[in-house]
Parts: structure tokens; sequence; C-alpha cells
């Protein structure tokens, strides 16, 4: 028996501050009139954009399995509409978030949890020799290009409001110097998980990446510099690309076995639930059943999707997402999303009351010979 004691009242307990649902599953092409078979190609453009959102992998179309599926994309769409857009056509498509998770599992890409990190903007731009930091409300054309390509790659991007309160305690020149404290306690007021810092000149954008809450003090992840008319995309794909590989998961197409799994200090129904629920939603959890409930221990055996390595570390993404003190452990789990985590058509999905990550497919692969072992956490 192995026994890892944590503290994981993130599970139960700890407040999603600034954790973003992001809806992977909705796409909008616009149809090539010309073409002869347009409103096909549409739809497998709908699939792609949808495959890489919840992979995180911008080259996940040239698999194989996903060339494949790309074919015959009717299997995997639910809704589907119509709408104009000035003289063009635009389809509106919807898919199934069994198949995808399904398909991705078949052609072992990684999946991107839904539950993704806001990341907030700080954004100062010069133009005709005047320099500005560009709120929310002002939508520049960069900005627009931010947004476009954050929706796409189903980045959670916010922008600070531009009010009173900011405007008296930060300059353009504390953005355009990368004078960290002024925005380390500028950003406070906002329910971040990251921020991104960037100074367009109109040539080239130089921008940083603090991977902290603005609460934790900020420390500088990465730091690049492009040239300005590419640099929106690439900002965007290097993040993401950087999320995704240390949130996602490759889901066996079997089960990898079992575990049992006891959590200790569950002192109400309300955190039993919850605890319930959040462990049935971890993408690395095919099945979890209760075994035992014995005064505050309750013992589940949980049927893994991935390797007990990753189940750990799935849950501890979970902890690390909340960062909360410890003596702000007792406050009742709220999930609350940005209120424009994804801006220009973004779409977000209602969040459980823990939707750490999305249900797990209906139909289940076939399981593998389980080999148990048990995980002791202490709430």
């Amino acid at each position: 028996m192995r026994n890892i004691a944590l503290l994981l009242m993130g599970l139960v307990s700890m407040p999603l501050w600034a954790m973003t649902q992001v809806n992977l599953y909705q796409s909008a092409v616009v149809i090539d009139q010309e073409a002869d078979n347009g409103d096909q190609l549409a739809r497998a453009q709908g699939l792609e954009q949808v495959i890489i959102r919840a992979s995180g992998d911008a080259m996940a179309a040239s698999n194989p399995v996903i060339k494949k599926a790309m074919g015959n994309t009717s299997q995997y769409i639910t809704q589907i509409s119509y709408a104009s857009r000035g003289e063009e056509q635009e389809v509106r498509l919807m898919f199934s978030e069994p198949r995808v998770r399904a398909l991705l599992t078949q052609a072992q890409l990684p999946y991107w949890p839904a539950q993704r990190k806001t990341v907030l903007v700080w954004l100062a731009e010069e133009e005709a020799g005047q320099r500005a930091i560009s709120w929310d409300y002002a939508n520049t054309n960069y900005m627009a290009a931010l947004r476009d390509s954050a929706q796409q790659r189903g980045l959670p991007l916010t922008f600070p409001l531009g009010d009173f309160e900011d405007m008296t305690n930060i300059e353009v020149s504390d953005i355009w110097g990368g004078f960290e404290d002024v925005i380390e306690q500028t950003s406070q007021r906002y329910p971040a998980d990251a921020v991104l810092v960037l100074r367009n000149d109109g040539n080239n954008v130089r921008w940083t990446l603090y991977d902290q809450e603005p609460a934790q003090g900020l420390r500088a992840t990465i730091h690049r510099t492009y040239p300005a008319n590419t640099s929106a995309q690439r900002i965007v794909d290097d993040i993401a690309v950087f999320y995704s590989q240390k949130d996602a998961v490759v889901v066996s197409q079997e089960t990898s076995g079992k575990t049992v799994v006891t959590f200790d200090n569950v002192t109400t129904a309300e955190q039993f639930f919850k605890l319930e629920k959040g462990l049935e939603n971890l993408s690395t959890v095919a099945t979890a059943n209760i075994l035992e409930m014995h005064a505050s221990s309750v013992t589940f055996e949980v049927e893994l999707l991935a390797s007990r390595e990753d189940f750990e570390q799935s849950v501890l993404r979970a902890l690390s997402a909340h960062r909360a003190p410890v003596e702000a452990l007792d406050t009742d789990l709220q999930p609350q999303p940005m209120e424009d985590g994804l801006e220009s058509g973004a779409v977000q999905q209602d969040k459980e009351e823990f939707a750490e990550e999305p249900a797990v497919p209906t139909q289940l692969p076939e399981v593998s010979e389980p080999s148990t072992s048990e995980l002791t956490f202490s709430l």
C-alpha cells in the first residue's frame, strides 16, 4: 500500500477564482461558394478547429486518424445552422463532446481540459508617436487579432477595464517600461491566473508572460519579440502550446487499471458530493465507485484512463489551479468564470459545481487487466 498525504481542499472547498470553462466543441466557418463541395470543406474545417482547440496541438489535422475523420464529419456533428455574413454564408457547427474525446483517444492525441487559465492582458500600443494602454473597450485592430486567435485556440484572454481605479494606479510608461511591481499591484483586482504584458510599437511586439496569479508576485516565464504584423497569432500559439503541454493528458485506448483512493476529513455531505463529482470529472478517470464510508473517511475504487502518475498529476493540477492560502480553505467551492473570458464570438459552457474537466465519453474502451494500489489523501 502506498500512502500519500496531500492537502487537497482544492478539490472540495477552494474557490475557482479565474479558471474559465471554454466551449471546445463549437465552430463557425465561412463557406467557399466557388468550391463544388464548399459545405463539406467547411464542415471539415470546423472539425479541424475543434480538434486543435481540444488537443492544443496546431498540427493535429496531420494525424492519419484525424484526416480520415475529417472526410466523414457527419458522425461528429450534433447541430448545424447557417447564417449570412455580408455576402458570405457561414456554417455554424456543434460537435459531440464524447465522440471528439473518443477520436482524440483513438488518434493518441492529447486532451487539453476545457477548464483553462485566464490570462490578463496589459497591452500598450504606439501610433504616430503616441503611446496608450489598450483597455477592454478600445477594441483596436491588434486587440481584435489577439482575441480572434485566442478564440480559435481556446485560450481565455481578458483585458483591464480602464476605469478610474485603473487609470489612477497605472500609466502607459509602467507597461512600456515593464515595471512589474506596478503591474502586479494593479492586476490584483482582476481574477486572473496569469498576466501577459505586450508593447506594440508598430514594427515589433515585445511580450512577456507571467505564469502566476498577480497576488503571488510576477516572475517572467516567457519573454520574446516578434514582428508586429505576425505577432498576434504567434503569441497566442506560443501561450496555447505552453499551457497545453503543462495541462494536457494523453488518454489510453484501454483503461490503465484501478487504484483505491481514500479521502480523510470529509466532514459534510456537501464536501462528499463535490469530491465525488470532482473525481469523476477528471479526464484520467473512467469511473469512480464508493467502496466504503467510515466516520470522516471515504474510499473510492477508481478505474483509470491514464497512468496512476498522470492521475496523481491531474489531481495536483486541480490543487495548483487554486493556490489559495490554507487559512481560506473553509470557503465553499463556487466556480466563477471570467465574465469576458473569450471575446469576439467565444462561447462558455455553464459550469458544474466542480468542473476541473468535462466528463469522459460514455462509450468506454475495453478494460485491461487491473492492478490495484492505494492512495490516501488528507483533506
